[in-house]
């Protein structure tokens, strides 16, 4: 009797171990699966940042000038008005005095 109990706790033993190794195997399927799943997910989202990004480079923005350099072309140009100025009173003056200045 006590032989019978014997193996039978140790048949439930390994029936026990057996249906533990079962669920250890099917963990380890369903964790390899969603890993896969994970990896594409992350390999397809990858993909659309690196095409958005190089059609983001593509557009040809307009290019918008920075307060500096709107501040410097002012700057040029008055002192371009200035020096026309400057070239029609020499002109002038030339003139005045007899001597034959071609304009360009």
């Amino acid at each position: 009797m006590k032989e019978q109990l014997a193996e039978k706790y140790q048949q439930m033993l390994q029936d026990t171990r057996q249906d533990h190794q079962r669920e250890i195997s099917a963990y380890r399927d369903e964790t390899a699966a969603l890993r896969e799943k994970l990896s594409k997910q992350a390999d397809s989202a990858f993909s659309r940042l690196k095409q958005a990004a190089l059609e983001a480079a593509n557009v040809s923005t307009p290019i918008t000038p920075t307060d500096r350099q709107l501040e410097r072309l002012l700057e040029l140009e008055d002192l371009t008005d200035q020096q026309q100025q400057e070239i029609k009173r020499l002109r002038l003056e030339v003139s005045g005095l007899g001597i034959c200045v071609p304009f360009t």
